[in-house]
């Protein structure tokens, strides 16, 4: 049924004490459906409808330095 849970989960990053997590959907065009941080490698959200999505997360440091993962 829609929406649905769904949990993103990532290998954490050595020294990363913050993560970004951006996710879309796409109807035809991606959309923005969440920005967020968290300080754990995880993050759990009721996806919008059938639609296919896509995520992406980014590790930060203390001094804010920013690791691609």
């Amino acid at each position: 049924m829609y929406p649905r849970k769904t949990v993103f989960e990532w290998k954490h990053v050595e020294g990363a004490n913050k993560y970004e997590i951006v996710v879309e959907y796409n109807d035809g065009k991606w959309h923005l459906q969440k920005s967020a941080t968290t300080n754990v490698p995880s993050y759990t959200l009721d996806f919008v409808g059938k639609q296919p999505g896509r995520w992406r997360v980014r590790a930060f440091q203390r001094n804010w330095k920013t690791r691609s993962i």
